[in-house]
């Protein structure tokens, strides 16, 4: 009886006696300059997190290692990845630092949040990574937000200053298509490196505003990639031009302010208006938040969501961490109180979580990003931060009537073409021909070369033989160390049944043997010992030319060291004019800022540009290798090949139309329709050999002498026998 009563008061005491929690480590890296402000966010997120288990028989326990991001290398990275005792990191705050560490942890798939870091081109890159969870949306919506902003603020000229990193490339990527899209004026994009270049941008800025009136004042839209930066604009710029100054989410910093001397406004990510997070952080600390700070909060509770999910499952963590994003169960949790949602862990379920920066809804397809995020409209005064307003995306969150106004100045962008235009009288055709050129030389760029050899390949199946398209191409990402699959060439992922496009290729220049000024020799058809291979046209040839490569305004890349310039290129067709060389010529050109070049050829007979971007804008790649890491293909040329796969006699008009649309994050553009005839009537057909006719006739064969015929690949044929013809621009078959 004694040992009973012993063992009822034994399992008394443990019943009451708290759980021990099960302790995971968690890595945070950020700014050692702002470290203090973080550090007591993160340790009041983790007295609510215990707080929120309270009773809970098997509680988790974050337990932080704190890493200053300014000093950390990738080999940093590397360790802390390798390190099996961390299961996770949040931060870093950069987008820069960010790309550094999710290279590392990729490698290990081991869970990383990055609370703020905004970049496009690394969330494209890693949003199909089942390890990597953003926890705002990308620059691409800041850019969208800032510029409507500007245009309800009245002003329609903008320029861009930003850097040449990855957080930048956000901005200059997505500047001239946003613009575009609002039909605003681009006065500038400039993209610097050092601080020299910067100040030498600015200069131009400057220029630009004190030679404008005043109703047509430049506004700049300033994304610096370093606080620093930001104080060079302060020095060069007075009051009245900083009035003009829209900036990015750089500019809101806790230690900026006291090195600024002027008034500057701008956007940056923010916590969920209605909250409470601002007037709570007020009364704990005694000053506002900065912008990354209920981030990282939401960030925490996150990684102890999905902590306790594999607890109670056994799940990975990046498993466990999508269990935690994609709950929809109801939930009375916040930021505040996580009592329920742990709760509903614990119990096998899927709570909807909420933070203070939203409602915590990623992406089903990813769980990348979430849908939407809330930016502050913020203004800087004597060393202060102001908010004037929270701004988001959502259409179901109160949002303020500012973006419906915004929705409203939207036009449609898409190119208006001329229905009554007037058609030309051409020669007879009588042969066709192409160019091909993949204008890059490494394996980054590997989608260049990729997509050159694609077309190359649609080309081949329509018609053409080699005789007929000269291809340049450095041709080394075929055997390249980095190819898993040598001697192929994918547009496709293999491994989703991507066709090899380096099949049965036959490469006529490398691109390092040809020359700038020697492309025009060869369309002139000067046929030499250095060059055998020319196009022997003349004023009967159909020209067929793609270009794939980089591009700024004004000029294109020509591998690594070279660049061809629009007055270059607009030289060359003029003397290629003079010559009669061609009788049409229709060029697709993808790069960025590739409307540059088309603007450059207006004015030439018979000349057709059809670009992948506008003048003021990048082009963009559209297909990642899962394995390799490598983008296989640009937007532009994938959606050119699938239109003309599905009907290789389109219109042209129809052709832009289709390949306009199906173009993600740039403007496709036609050019020197004016003095290329009606697109509505003319087709992509007559630079497609075995599509030049719309039907087949049969005839006697004892005609067939009195006509000139031509052969499927354009090739003359004084005395044709049976089969396929081409006669008078239609399909002939002779019996």
């Amino acid at each position: 009886m004694k040992r009973k009563l012993i063992f009822t008061m034994m399992l008394a005491v443990l019943t009451i006696v708290p759980a021990e929690a099960k302790k995971f480590k968690v890595a945070v890296a950020m700014p050692k300059a702002q470290q203090t402000q973080f550090e007591r966010t993160a340790q009041w997120a983790l007295q609510t997190i215990a707080a929120g288990q309270t009773g809970i028989s098997d509680p988790v326990e974050l337990e932080l290692v704190w890493y200053d991001e300014d000093v950390m290398a990738k080999k940093d990275y590397q360790a802390i990845a390798n390190d099996n005792d961390i299961v996770a990191m949040i931060g870093p705050k950069t987008s820069v630092h960010a790309k550094v560490a999710a290279t590392a942890f990729n490698a290990k798939l081991k869970t990383l949040l990055l609370p703020v870091a905004t970049s496009t081109e690394l969330q494209r890159i890693y949003s199909a990574k089942p390890n990597v969870f953003f926890l705002s949306e990308s620059d691409m919506t800041l850019s969208y937000l800032m510029i409507g902003g500007i245009l309800l603020h009245g002003m329609k000229h903008v320029s861009l200053i930003t850097s040449d990193d990855v957080y930048g490339q956000s901005f200059s990527d997505w500047f001239g298509y946003t613009m575009t899209e609002l039909g605003m004026q681009t006065d500038m994009v400039g993209i610097y490196r050092s601080q020299d270049e910067l100040k030498a941008l600015i200069g131009q800025w400057k220029q630009l505003y004190d030679s404008s009136t005043e109703a047509v004042k430049p506004a700049l839209f300033f994304a610096p990639g370093a606080e620093d930066d930001g104080v060079v604009l302060d020095g060069m710029v007075n009051d009245a031009q900083a009035e003009m100054v829209y900036c990015s989410d750089m500019m809101m910093s806790a230690t900026l302010p006291a090195k600024l001397s002027h008034k500057y406004k701008g956007l940056a990510p923010s916590l969920a208006p209605g909250t409470g997070f601002s007037e709570a952080y007020h009364e704990k600390f005694g000053d506002e938040p900065v912008n990354t700070e209920a981030a990282v909060y939401d960030a925490l509770s996150l990684v102890a969501y999905a902590a306790a999910v594999q607890q109670q499952t056994g799940k990975s963590m990046n498993e466990a961490m999508v269990t935690a994003i994609d709950g929809r169960d109801a939930c009375t949790s916040s930021w505040q109180d996580m009592r329920d949602a742990f709760a509903q862990l614990h119990a096998g379920k899927h709570p909807d979580v909420k933070g203070i920066t939203g409602a915590l809804d990623f992406d089903i397809l990813h769980h990348a990003a979430p849908l939407y995020s809330f930016y502050s409209m913020w203004n800087l005064e004597n060393g202060q931060y102001s908010i004037e307003q929270i701004v988001s995306r959502n259409r179901d969150d109160a949002d303020p009537e500012t973006l419906q106004e915004w929705d409203k100045l939207r036009a449609q962008q898409q190119q208006q073409l001329n229905e009554e235009q007037e058609d030309f009288q051409y020669p007879e055709l009588h042969d066709n021909w192409a160019m091909v050129i993949g204008a890059s030389d490494t394996w980054d760029n590997y989608r260049h070369q990729a997509d050159a050899l694609a077309i190359y390949q649609m080309l081949k199946r329509h018609g053409y033989d080699d005789d007929h398209i000269i291809l340049i191409l450095a041709d080394n990402i075929a055997y390249d160390p980095n190819n898993i699959y040598p001697g192929e060439v994918y547009v496709k992922p293999k491994a989703e049944g991507g066709e090899n496009v380096y099949k049965d290729v036959v490469v006529d220049y490398r691109l390092s043997d040809v020359g700038i000024g020697d492309l025009r020799k060869i369309l002139l058809g000067e046929r030499s010992e250095k060059y055998p291979i020319v196009m022997d046209c003349t004023e009967h040839s159909n020209i067929f030319i793609y270009w794939c490569g980089h591009g700024n305004r004004g000029k294109v890349a020509w591998g690594s060291n070279l660049q061809l310039t629009t007055e270059t290129m607009s030289e060359g067709w003029k003397q290629i004019t003079a010559a009669k060389k061609y009788r049409k010529i229709f060029t697709a050109i993808d790069a960025c800022y590739s409307g540059s070049i088309g603007e450059a050829i207006v004015g030439l007979p018979g000349v057709l540009y059809l670009t992948a971007a506008n003048a003021n804008e990048p082009s963009k790649a559209d297909m990642l290798d899962p394995d390799m890491q490598i983008w296989l293909s640009n937007g532009f040329t994938r959606a050119f090949e699938q239109v003309l796969w599905r009907d290789p006699s389109i219109k042209l008009r129809d052709l832009y139309q289709y390949v306009a649309r199906l173009t993600t994050g740039s403007h496709a553009t036609i050019y020197n329709e004016a003095h290329y005839g009606n697109l509505f009537h003319n087709s992509i057909a007559e630079f497609l050999p075995d599509q030049v006719a719309s039907g087949i006739r049969e005839i006697v064969n004892s005609k067939s002498v009195n006509s000139k015929w031509f052969d499927l690949q354009g090739r003359r044929v004084l005395q044709p026998r049976k089969g396929i013809y081409i006669r008078d621009g239609q399909k002939v078959v002779i019996k």
